[in-house]
């Protein structure tokens, strides 16, 4: 047939790396202006990870579980699990009218900071337990 290929429109990335939709116009390579636009666009959408500390204002468990993502339902493991006293690195969401923290590193109480695993998440506020910024 003679009708021409579908082009899939470029992302400013795409175009910053030199893409182009044209198949006869071979693409040029990104100039130093489109790069440092590029990496400027990155850095301005990359989360920035908060500081938190797992408080309670009664007495009761000893820590809390990770929850489940909140937004996909899945759910990371158990292990290392924040004690009375830990401090939580994440991001902050807010799903369904709720503050949630996707939590990134985890520090026991006299402890050092230790990876998380994806989809451990902490809800802002559980029964008695609550997270205050560090």
């Amino acid at each position: 047939r003679d009708s021409p290929a579908w082009n899939p429109p470029l992302t400013r990335l795409h175009r910053a790396m030199g893409c182009s939709n044209s198949h006869s116009a071979p693409a040029t390579g990104p100039t130093a202006e489109t790069v440092d636009e590029t990496v400027e666009t990155a850095e301005e959408t990359m989360p920035e990870l908060q500081t938190f500390s797992l408080m309670k204002n009664a007495p009761g468990c000893t820590g809390m579980f990770w929850r489940a993502n909140p937004v996909n339902g899945k759910k990371g493991g158990n292990d290392n699990w924040p004690r009375d006293g830990a401090q939580l690195k994440g991001i902050v969401h807010e799903v369904k009218g709720a503050r949630w923290l996707e939590c990134k590193e985890v520090k026991q109480h006299g402890g050092s900071w230790k990876a998380c695993q994806k989809d451990q998440w902490m809800p802002f506020r559980y029964s008695q337990y609550y997270l205050q910024e560090a």
